[in-house]
């Protein structure tokens, strides 16, 4: 893994020399190292789950080293949605363009505060959201109320509209649970 990190360092370096904003690493491992590190990460994902069901705080992070590290994606141009790489029931796919997102599963109390932080990075990063909805199979209160939320913000950031493109469940829960449409919000078919 640390030859990974030095090589991520040399690739930012060179690129940040050139002047480029992005680059495309190269890692390479044998079988037995890979393994190694997705075992370490599924364990990780698993304790903080443990943690997350049992109401306990998530072990805090020196606030210099989580600088440090969103520097380094800064610098080597890596766009990562680091709550949400490993959700409850949900996938949350970037579709390639900034600000834009397919979500697919289940929209819900486990999951929707690490999206909702996610949605408004984009936001607070200047970017319009476009959220396609159409491949989720439940959206709870909360999930409702994530998307008031990121309208309100939106309109706060002159932002609007949100575009959303929902499946029929999404569409039914909302007629059912918003006594009026979300203002800034528009509604793809």
């Amino acid at each position: 893994m640390l030859q990974h990190v030095r090589s991520l360092e040399e690739q930012a370096k060179q690129a940040s020399e050139e002047g480029k904003q992005t680059i495309s690493p190269e890692l390479s491992a044998e079988p037995a190292e890979w393994d190694q590190w997705l075992g370490y990460w599924g364990g990780r994902r698993e304790w903080l789950e443990a943690l997350a069901l049992r109401e306990l705080p998530d072990p805090m992070v020196p606030e210099d080293l989580v600088i440090l590290w969103e520097r380094t994606l800064e610098v080597i141009g890596v766009q990562l949605a680091i709550d949400v790489a490993h959700l409850h029931n949900l996938q949350v796919v970037g579709t390639g363009t900034s600000g834009s997102f397919r979500l697919v599963g289940e929209l819900e109390v486990m999951n929707v505060d690490a999206v909702g932080r996610h949605f408004e990075k984009e936001l607070r990063t200047g970017n319009r959201l476009t959220l396609d909805l159409s491949g989720l199979t439940f959206i709870d209160s909360r999930g409702l109320a994530m998307l008031l939320q990121l309208s309100e913000l939106a309109n706060e950031l002159d932002l609007t509209p949100i575009v959303l493109k929902t499946s029929e469940v999404v569409r039914r829960v909302m007629e059912v649970g918003l006594p009026a449409p979300i203002p800034g919000v528009e509604i793809e078919q």
